[in-house]
């Protein structure tokens, strides 16, 4: 039972954002998307995700900042982030050190994802799958 998991995609690019939240919606998810750092930042007000895919190439603000960002509110404690990179020479630890949980490079696919969202999820109580 996934007990109503909300995630949160994050990326510039549209046609990676549909799929994505098409193939994690297909999986029983609620989902919503943002285009960019700022739009992230907003909706994490309003929509309050369990689960954050956050790009961290993006303009406007990069994934790194907006992980600073919502790490610095108490509020944003129990939104856990995935981030998700094409760029092999991204320096990841940078974003686990900011509170990043896990991180997976492009090109991958729903299967990954799911899998990657349940790991996290389960790592923190939050889903018991069985």
């Amino acid at each position: 039972m996934l007990k109503n998991i909300k995630v949160l995609i994050v990326d510039d690019d549209e046609i990676f954002r549909s799929l994505m939240q098409h193939g994690i919606e297909h999986e029983g998810y609620i989902t919503d998307t943002a285009a960019d750092g700022e739009e992230a930042l907003e909706k994490v007000t309003s929509f309050v995700p369990d689960i954050m895919l956050l790009d961290v190439n993006m303009p406007k603000k990069t994934g790194f900042e907006v992980l600073k960002e919502l790490k610095q509110k108490q509020e944003n404690k129990n939104v856990h982030v995935i981030l998700c990179t094409g760029d092999s020479a991204t320096d990841i630890d940078e974003g686990f050190n900011l509170g990043a949980d896990d991180c997976i490079y492009k090109p991958f696919d729903i299967p990954v994802v799911i899998s990657r969202i349940e790991k996290v999820l389960k790592r923190y109580n939050i889903l018991d799958l069985k």
